[in-house]
């Protein structure tokens, strides 16, 4: 079988990039002949990933005028790189992938893995989030853009949904049959450390994301305060970067909490497995998220994982078996589940120990690619 992959871009090591070069991986391992079609690679992200084939057609990146305006020439680097590798299969993933491809021109059967559907067409939050004249492009072009955007998924073979939540959100906008089929994570990779003890006696309450409105840090701070009103053995780390972060920073002083909180940006993944382990918690405060790979990532590891109702984390997350899953606006129930993880670190740490087992047994990489394959399998 041979299977191309439709990706935005490898300019980072987001959820949905993670995702395709996984999986791609364990095609590969299962015989299958895998080329990802993407815009741009960058060494330093696929450093890791090297055994892959990638074929870069450049181009403008999403988020500029330029790609817009594009797009038919895209279309077409797309098509013959399509025909040239003459695939059982193509895949888009995340948006604007699925829209790389014309409808109905290539000769085999095409399936979206829906990462998160066109949140700029239909998410008013994430229209808001925008700057300068992409807001006011995306504002006076929502509407005829929404038509296209149907009408493209209309022509695909099949959707495959990442999760039952984005599934829902799938039926309303385009009201057709989907699949679900959960992501990964690799438990090799992210393990925890024999041996390991932390550098201090504080525990650390880590959350891992893009500093964005819709991933909710500020909410997540303003908890913070909270429980540094009943207790003060713990610090918090904050791993990401972002539009939001100037606004986090103030926020930060504004509740005085500067004391207590770090933002450490970006960084690598041998960086990450380090502040995985010396971590005590994993909060995830986001809502509307889509799937979430941070708490697969923080239950790999053995760490507890608090995570929000409403979104993909609900699902992966096993209330109080790996952690806590809590109502979205209920400030005090994201309080009172931090302080009882902090004061019973017995339970803290065989909920980490089921969250690994959890995920190794349920949510591995292996494991999606077969879900996958026997969905292609039955088109072809």
């Amino acid at each position: 079988m041979r299977i191309a992959l439709i990706h935005p871009h490898f300019t980072y090591l987001g959820g949905s990039s993670r995702f395709v070069l996984e999986i791609s991986k364990q095609f590969v391992s299962k015989g299958v002949d895998v080329t990802i079609i993407t815009q741009r690679s960058y060494g330093t992200v696929l450093k890791t990933y090297r055994n892959l084939s990638i074929v870069n057609i450049s181009g403008h990146l999403p988020k500029s005028l330029g790609f817009w305006l594009s797009i038919p020439k895209l279309q077409q680097k797309v098509i013959q790189a399509v025909r040239f590798f003459r695939p059982n299969v193509v895949i888009p993933n995340a948006f604007p992938s699925n829209y790389f491809l014309r409808p109905n021109v290539v000769k085999c059967p095409v399936v979206w893995y829906c990462h998160d559907p066109a949140a700029f067409l239909y998410d008013h939050q994430a229209v808001s989030g925008l700057k300068g004249y992409m807001r006011w492009i995306t504002e006076t072009f929502r509407f005829p853009l929404r038509i296209y955007d149907k009408h493209v998924v209309r022509t695909f073979d099949d959707v495959i949904c990442n999760s039952h939540y984005t599934a829902s959100i799938v039926k309303r906008i385009y009201n057709r049959e989907f699949k679900v089929v959960h992501g990964g994570v690799d438990a090799k990779l992210f393990r925890p450390k024999e041996n390991h003890t932390a550098k201090t006696n504080k525990k650390t309450i880590l959350t891992v994301g893009a500093l964005i409105k819709r991933k909710r840090i500020d909410y997540f701070l303003r908890a913070i305060k909270l429980l540094s009103q009943m207790r003060n053995d713990f610090k918090v780390l904050i791993v990401g970067d972002g539009e939001e972060k100037a606004n986090l920073l103030s926020l930060v002083n504004d509740l005085q909490i500067d004391n207590l909180v770090r933002f450490c940006g970006f960084i690598t993944d041998s960086e990450l497995l380090d502040v995985y382990s010396e971590s005590y918690m994993v909060v995830h405060p986001a809502i509307h998220e889509p799937f979430g790979i941070v708490p697969l990532e923080a239950m790999a590891m053995e760490k507890p994982v608090i995570g929000c109702v409403g979104g993909g984390p609900a699902e992966t997350i096993v209330d109080g078996k790996t952690g806590y899953v809590v109502p979205p606006h209920g400030i005090d129930c994201l309080v009172e589940a931090m302080d009882t993880l902090l004061s019973n670190e017995s339970m803290a740490k065989e909920m980490g120990k089921r969250g690994r087992e959890h995920v190794q047994h349920d949510l591995s990489w292996s494991i999606t690619a077969d879900k996958i394959l026997k969905i292609i399998e039955k088109l072809l």
